[in-house]
């Protein structure tokens, strides 16, 4: 047999694999089996979840992941993403591997009644795959990227200091882990506060607390880069950084916010020039970031010099009994 749809096995050549057809794929967002390792790990055990691996005289050329969405749960809701090597691409793969996807989702408890992805807007082809199996799109997220080199410091230096003239003061994860016992508490509490106002096309489900503070263990994680505002001993803005893993030359921008007492006193600018100096000090090339295209936080990216890149879009496919069953 030449051809085999196979489940994944946790493997180095597994990982290996699936981090190969990524980084091909998507070269800006690049993987390390160290941190596929890590976030498998970290997964909340009451969600369903797989991948699948599409073999081809025993090389992996595309695989899939699929399962029920942890950070946005409802019953019947399931996320689908499938990749595929380019020079195996437009000979049925992809299709081969969504019919098998849906097939096994209808034998699931919970059956099958929407399906989640997303893709880039200049990828044409899959948004038209997407299109043709009745996905809408439901939601744009603007990405951007700050070369750090180009950043105007002297525009910026003026928002050192603007928390501490509002009473605030700035302090990075590394140190509140020496001075405060609740500091992991805090910022749990922090970020589902801020993530409440970021814009998404379903509802959020709160992570539990004893499965969200395993970041803090997770490879990519920087605890000098995640800087807090403080208002006294309570948390009341952030604004972070990840790693890289597979690519030390570039960071990710995390979660920013800062609470709604807090807003339009320049402390998410303040924030974020820290953000940006930390990188220079660590010879970073450059930060890249998204945000939902309406979303305010889009627009201090701008300012602050991050460049527009094709973006990516959300879609889902409302199903019902009938079309469920064309495709099993």
């Amino acid at each position: 047999m030449t051809q085999l749809i196979r489940a994944f096995s946790k493997t180095d050549a597994d990982y290996e694999a699936v981090a190969e057809i990524h980084n091909m794929l998507w070269p800006e967002y690049l993987e390390s089996t160290e941190g596929m390792r890590a976030n498998d790990a970290n997964r909340d055990p009451r969600f369903y979840f797989q991948r699948l691996m599409w073999e081809e005289k025993g090389k992996v050329v595309a695989y899939a992941s699929f399962g029920e969405p942890a950070w946005s749960y409802k019953p019947g809701k399931y996320f689908i993403y499938i990749q595929v090597l380019p020079d195996h691409q437009r000979r049925g793969i992809g299709s081969s591997l969504y019919d098998h996807i849906v097939e096994i989702l209808s034998k699931c408890e919970n059956r099958p009644q929407k399906l989640t992805t997303d893709t880039r807007e200049d990828m044409d082809e899959y948004v038209r795959f997407l299109a043709k199996r009745g996905f809408r799109q439901t939601q744009r997220q603007e990405v951007s990227r700050l070369d750090v080199a180009d950043f105007d410091w002297e525009v910026f230096a003026g928002y050192r200091g603007r928390a501490q003239s509002h009473g605030l003061a700035i302090a990075t994860v590394a140190e509140l882990s020496k001075t405060d016992p609740e500091y992991k508490r805090k910022l749990y509490d922090l970020v589902w506060e801020i993530l409440k106002d970021v814009p998404m096309p379903d509802p959020l489900t709160r992570r539990p607390y004893d499965l969200w503070i395993k970041q803090f263990d997770h490879p990519a994680f920087l605890p000098e880069s995640w800087f807090i505002a403080l208002d006294g001993d309570d948390y009341v803005g952030m604004s972070s950084l990840w790693l890289a893993l597979a690519d030390q030359s570039r960071l990710y921008v995390g979660l920013t916010g800062v609470l709604r007492a807090h807003r339009r006193k320049g402390i998410a600018t303040e924030l974020k020039v820290h953000t940006i100096e930390l990188a220079g000090h660590r010879n970073v090339s450059y930060l890249l970031t998204d945000n939902e295209e309406n979303n305010p936080m889009y627009d201090l990216n701008v300012k602050l010099g991050f460049r527009r890149m094709p973006g990516w879009l959300s879609f889902a496919n409302e199903l019902n009994q009938e079309n469920t069953e064309t495709h099993t």
